[in-house]
């Protein structure tokens, strides 16, 4: 159990999404191939691999969160196509409508983030930097 709470760990933390498997899993914590599909012997472990293991849907959309937010610290615009491209989601009529939803939720996220202040003095200065202007008086997008 423990091998297999360090290999969840490892999945979570590389650098670039990795789909969480129940196979993927026990190959990573080195179990013996007799073990890996009788789990009805060890309940405790099936409980855990079946809560703990991703469906191709929430997959894409942990993939889709990475994608926006490697996107945006790179100091591009994020866009869906963008996003699409970053998470190698290269068949728009492929992809399903949670999918798509999630994409323009990421896209109307980081584009709210890029919301600028506007001052009484009509300077545009952006929202992690309003410190710097004294003279605020209202946010909004432009």
């Amino acid at each position: 159990m423990r091998q297999l709470q360090h290999a969840v760990k490892q999945l979570l933390q590389a650098e670039k999404p990795i789909r969480i498997t129940k196979t993927r899993l026990m190959k990573m914590a080195q179990t013996p191939y007799a073990l890996r599909f009788p789990l009805y012997h060890l309940p405790k472990t099936e409980v855990y691999l079946q809560t703990v293991g991703e469906t191709v849907i929430t997959f894409q959309i942990r993939r889709i969160q990475w994608a926006a937010t490697e996107i945006a610290k790179s100091n591009r615009d994020v866009t869906p196509f963008a996003i699409r491209v970053k998470a190698s989601f290269l068949d728009p009529k492929r992809m399903s409508g949670v999918v798509w939803k999630e994409i323009h939720r990421q896209v109307d996220r980081f584009a709210q983030s890029n919301a600028q202040i506007v001052c009484e003095k009509g300077r545009k200065c952006s929202v992690g930097k309003s410190s710097n202007c004294r003279h605020i008086t209202e946010r909004r997008r432009i």
